[in-house]
């Protein structure tokens, strides 16, 4: 059985009571309404070289380098609310 555009988008596999009234907040209760709905912003995590970054630009960092005191590797990575440090 197939969706029809007018649907409920409860119809729809993981989507329950409660993202339904999440949903319902930015005006999407059909399949045809969250298949025109855009999100307001959107934010790439693509990896690009450095020279490439403007400046104020949110970016995501990955990376590694040595700690001078101690010698051992150190790697590092950090998204948007994310981040993760350790050593090797």
């Amino acid at each position: 059985m197939g969706l029809n555009w007018l649907d409920s988008i409860d119809h729809l596999k993981g989507v329950g009571p409660a993202r339904v009234k999440l949903f319902q907040q930015v005006g999407v209760s059909t399949v045809r309404d969250l298949m025109f709905h855009f999100p307001f912003r959107f934010e790439s995590v693509a990896v690009r070289p450095l020279a490439t970054i403007l400046d104020q630009e949110k970016v995501t960092l990955k990376g590694q380098g040595r700690d001078a005191t101690c010698g051992s590797l150190l790697w590092w990575q950090e998204e948007p609310g994310f981040f993760q440090a350790g050593g090797q």
